[in-house]
C-alpha cells in the first residue's frame, strides 16, 4: 500500500480533501499581502506550485500580474516543475535555467573531495576514468542533487570510489522512473 493510500484509508477521502484545501489556503495570506504592498520589491515564492490548482490563489495571481504590470513591483515564482495554470499563461514570463555543465559538477567533485579529505579520513581511489564517468553520471541532476548523491554515498561506504557512478545513476534515473 502506498502513502497516499495508506493516507486515504486511515483519514478517509473527507479529510484527505479538507486537508488538500487548507494546505492552498496557506498560501493566500502571503498572495494577498503581496497583492495589497505598495513598495516597489521583488516578491519570491519558492514551491507554490501545489497551490495553483486552487482558484482563489489562481484569481489572486491573475490579479497580481495585473496590478504589478504597471509598477515596479515583480512576483517571482521559483519551482522544480512548470505547472502553469492556463488563466495566467499570458500573464508571466517564463525563465528556465539550464542543468549545470560538466565543468560546474567538476568543480563541485573537487570541492567535496576537498571536503572529505580535510575534515573525515575517507578512501580517496577515483581515478580520471571514474571520475569521468562519475560526472556524466552526474548530467541531468542539479548540483544540490548531485552534492547530495556523492556525500550520502560517501558517508555510506566511508570512501570515494567508481562504485559512486552507480549511486549518481540512481538519483538521476530512479526519481524519473519511480523508487
Amino acid at each position: 500500500m502506498s502513502l497516499a493510500e495508506s493516507e486515504r484509508a486511515l483519514f478517509g477521502p473527507l479529510a484527505m480533501a479538507q486537508f488538500t484545501r487548507s494546505l492552498a489556503f496557506a498560501s493566500l495570506p502571503a498572495l494577498r499581502q503581496a497583492l495589497k504592498s505598495t513598495e516597489n520589491a521583488v516578491f519570491v515564492f519558492k514551491d507554490l506550485h501545489p497551490h495553483l490548482n486552487d482558484p482563489i490563489n489562481v484569481r489572486l495571481l491573475r490579479d497580481i500580474a495585473d496590478t504589478f504590470e504597471t509598477s515596479s513591483r515583480r512576483f517571482v515564482i521559483v519551482s522544480p516543475v512548470q505547472r502553469i495554470p492556463v488563466e495566467v499563461e499570458k500573464d508571466i514570463a517564463l525563465v528556465e535555467y539550464p542543468l549545470p555543465a560538466r565543468d560546474q559538477f567538476g568543480a563541485m567533485l573537487e570541492s567535496v573531495i576537498k571536503h572529505f579529505k580535510s575534515s573525515v579520513a575517507v578512501t580517496i581511489t577515483l581515478d580520471s576514468n571514474d571520475r569521468e564517468r562519475l560526472l556524466t553520471a552526474a548530467s541531468g541532476l542539479t548540483l544540490d542533487e548531485a552534492k547530495r548523491a556523492l556525500t550520502k554515498y560517501i558517508a555510506a561506504s566511508n570512501c570515494l570510489d567508481g562504485k559512486a557512478v552507480s549511486a549518481m545513476l540512481r538519483e538521476s534515473w530512479l526519481p524519473k522512473i519511480g523508487r
